[in-house]
């Protein structure tokens, strides 16, 4: 569906069951919850030149065949500081999540955000 055209995005919404106001409501909660990862997670986690330099020589370059020209460090450094902050932000809202889960119960109010039965017999472990 062609969501930029207004057909489209009506079409869009109509199959799918949503309203703009569902979607806005939506998007302004997720953005709410990424305003506080970033808050909490990311700030004070500086990337070291080096941990770019080795991600550029182990896991970008090896993706470009013989003859292939690969990007200059210099040019895609800053997409690089950018990747590996969002695993080390990931890595400890992962940490975070798993700490708070064995600090406490969570008792889950939406029905439909329960675990399958297959997850919720062995305690989730399949998430």
């Amino acid at each position: 569906m062609n969501c930029a055209m207004e057909a489209g995005w009506k079409a869009f919404l109509e199959s799918n069951g949503l309203t703009e106001k569902q979607v806005g409501d939506y998007l302004r909660e997720r953005l709410r919850i990424l305003g506080f990862i970033e808050s909490r997670f990311r700030q004070g986690i500086r990337i070291p030149q080096e941990e770019i330099e080795a991600y550029y020589r182990n896991s970008l370059l090896p993706q470009y065949g013989a003859g292939v020209a690969a990007p200059k460090l210099a040019d895609v450094a800053p997409r690089i500081e950018e990747i590996l902050l969002q695993q080390q932000v990931n890595a400890m809202f992962g940490a975070w999540l798993e700490n708070l889960r064995k600090q406490g119960e969570v008792e889950i109010l939406d029905a439909e955000l329960e675990p399958p039965e297959s997850e919720a017999a062995n305690g989730g472990a399949n998430k």
